[in-house]
């Protein structure tokens, strides 16, 4: 299965956990990169800033998270700083098995 999902480092995730928004109880909690060797996605976002649009980003290390929240009416309406701060993040297209460990 594809899934198109921002790319996070460490410390944007802890950030992005940091705007959960009191009221509403909206929040993400960013799956870390856990396969052995993930590889690169290729950023897709126009607004990234730190990724050209084509530009390979390394996967290990990293954090992930769907796409769809920044589409999403409820987090759009209710958690405006969650979707804005990921609207400069990279974007790719993933394979689940390609960045997540098998399920035993």
């Amino acid at each position: 299965m594809e899934i198109t999902m921002f790319v996070l480092t460490a410390a944007e995730r802890d950030a992005v956990i940091a705007l959960v928004e009191p009221q509403s109880g909206l929040g993400i909690n960013p799956r870390p990169v856990d396969a052995t060797d993930p590889g690169v996605g290729i950023n897709l976002n126009e607004s990234a800033t730190a990724f050209e649009v084509g530009a390979a980003v390394p996967l290990a290390t990293m954090f992930v998270t769907n796409k769809r929240i920044v589409d999403d009416p409820d987090y759009i309406a209710n958690a405006p700083e969650i979707v804005a701060y990921l609207q400069d993040k990279p974007i790719v297209v993933l394979k689940t098995e390609t960045v997540f460990k098998p399920i035993d």
